[in-house]
């Protein structure tokens, strides 16, 4: 998997030994931002160098389960606005699909990868990305066709372009 940052999103992007977030990084970001440093900084070790996310394949319309990883650098980037990486997307999707579903029983939100939707995937191979597509719809058309009451009224479709 290759992240938006040109990089193997399962491989770390530090190159030493862990980094500290600097302090102006996150100023006036508000204290969960504030928290978020604080944990990363103070992991013993290497406990933040990859952390592994399930992708459930029901959620993201692969054909099998798969996972996305996220390291201390992809919440760096993101925190100093230098670079949003795939995987940290992937992960604030998975947060609003689980708040949804908790809190109505059921999601009306589908998501589409957004690795799937990179420029560069498209790019590379358009039609790999029409079918992905296409199985997706068609998922939710078969749902309807069978009375299914949780059919999805809204996809979000993050498109990186590079």
């Amino acid at each position: 998997m290759v992240g938006s940052c040109d990089r193997k999103t399962e491989e770390s992007a530090a190159k030493s030994k862990k980094q500290n977030l600097a302090d102006d990084t996150i100023q006036g970001l508000g204290p969960s931002c504030n928290y978020l440093k604080f944990i990363i900084n103070t992991a013993p070790g290497d406990v933040y160098k990859n952390t592994s996310i399930p992708l459930p394949a029901s959620v993201w319309h692969y054909d099998e389960d798969r996972q996305t990883y996220v390291n201390e650098v992809d919440v760096e980037e993101f925190l100093r606005g230098a670079c949003l990486n795939i995987s940290v997307i992937q992960v604030y999707m998975m947060c609003l699909f689980h708040e949804h579903t908790f809190a109505f029983d059921n999601s009306q939100i589908g998501f589409v990868c957004p690795e799937a939707m990179s420029s560069s995937r498209i790019k590379a191979n358009p039609q790999a990305a029409s079918m992905y597509l296409k199985v997706v719809f068609n998922a939710e058309i078969e749902k309807e066709k069978k009375g299914d009451p949780n059919i999805t009224k809204w996809f979000l479709i993050p498109y990186h372009q590079e």
